[in-house]
């Protein structure tokens, strides 16, 4: 198996959602800057921590912007701190701010 980075990870995602390829940089900086993994998506995911893969998890899921998502324990393996930005996150989707800024 190929040991991947988030980066890599997200732009194959990227293209089985069928990602518009001029928006797809943009997109995945915007998701990995929401679920607050700016910064590590050079280092291969198999490295991260389980709340790391969460958040990895959680970018995957709104790389394309869809208009349902269903989340299962978005909250588990995360420390109290992370849960709490989580839970702002999905918040903020709620209101449906957090992709059109």
């Amino acid at each position: 198996m190929v040991s991947r980075t988030s980066s890599s990870h997200l732009l194959r995602s990227s293209n089985l959602g069928r990602l518009d390829r001029s928006a797809r940089h943009s997109r995945i900086a915007r998701v990995l800057e929401i679920a607050g993994i700016t910064g590590r998506e050079k280092q291969r995911v198999r490295t991260y921590s389980k709340g790391m893969q969460q958040r990895l998890g959680l970018a995957c899921a709104l790389l394309t912007d869809p208009d349902l998502l269903f989340l299962d324990e978005p909250t588990s393996a995360l420390d109290p701190i992370g849960r709490k930005e989580v839970r702002e996150i999905i918040l903020e989707l709620k209101r449906g701010r957090i992709l059109n800024t």
